[in-house]
């Protein structure tokens, strides 16, 4: 009686731990942050207009910088400059800026080596321009972030 008990718990046991497991890992696996899921995250944030997300995909240093530079321009105009980004969908029926909305960003290749990448890509306006440019990658604490974007002009 005493071993049968011991058994069923122990199944229990390893059913729950099992479980668990099985769920995390599929959660991390779902949820690993990769290039391109940066890359498709910094896009989403362009077409939406989301300062905040596009500066989430810079590196720590680039996204320091970008709120360094916010601010100042927000401290200039005494404005914040998020009105001045929610305004651009507005301008768009007098100016032809409505292209940044438009913007596709093609992922032509990958190369990962360790914590860095290069990720060759490239940027469609579609009926205006095409441009293939590389965007340097790095990977600090498990997410990857955009350290530069240089264009292939020649």
């Amino acid at each position: 009686m005493q071993k049968k008990r011991k058994t069923i718990i122990a199944l229990i046991t390893f059913i729950i731990i099992t479980g668990i497991t099985g769920i995390t890992v599929s959660y991390l696996l779902i949820h690993k942050s990769t290039p391109r899921k940066t890359i498709e995250t910094f896009e989403k944030s362009i077409k939406h207009n989301d300062i905040n997300n596009m500066i989430g995909c810079l590196t720590p240093d680039n996204q320091e910088y970008a709120n360094t530079l916010i601010q100042s321009v927000d401290d200039k105009l005494d404005k914040p400059i998020s009105l001045l980004i929610d305004v651009v969908p507005l301008l768009s029926n007098f100016l032809d800026i409505s292209i940044l909305s438009d913007i596709d960003i093609v992922i032509i290749e990958e190369h990962i080596e360790k914590d860095t990448a290069i990720v060759s890509v490239n940027l469609e306006i579609p009926k205006k321009i095409s441009i293939n440019a590389d965007v340097n990658m790095v990977k600090i604490k498990n997410k990857w972030y955009i350290k530069s974007m240089k264009p292939n002009l020649f």
